[in-house]
């Protein structure tokens, strides 16, 4: 199931903004849109049966299990270029303060 854009940012699909990225002259911006849109192909390949919702903010791409703007945000890509970071909510249980994520190292891409 592809990944939906929340109804909240209605403008572009994920990938219209991506793909608008991705032809930008700006050498940053096309490498960021690039990578973006193998992210978004790739997740949607993967997680066939799974209902994910994006938000975009420039240069992350945030997935939460539910269309409200306010859920908590679950994973959160960051593009830099030709490389990612990836954070994630730490499970509730787990958390030493409400609402604490972890980033990982550089991921090349």
């Amino acid at each position: 199931m592809p990944i939906k854009r929340s109804s909240k940012q209605k403008i572009q699909t994920l990938n219209e903004f991506y793909t608008e990225w991705a032809s930008s002259e700006d050498k940053t911006s096309a490498e960021i849109g690039t990578s973006m849109l193998s992210v978004i192909d790739l997740i949607n390949k993967t997680f066939l049966e799974t209902e994910i919702f994006g938000l975009k903010s420039h240069a992350h791409l945030i997935f939460c299990s539910e269309e409200k703007y306010e859920s908590e945000w679950f994973l959160t890509i960051i593009a830099n270029k030709s490389e990612f970071y990836i954070e994630y909510l730490i499970p509730k249980e787990n958390r030493p303060w409400k609402c604490d994520y972890k980033r990982s190292n550089k991921i090349d891409n």
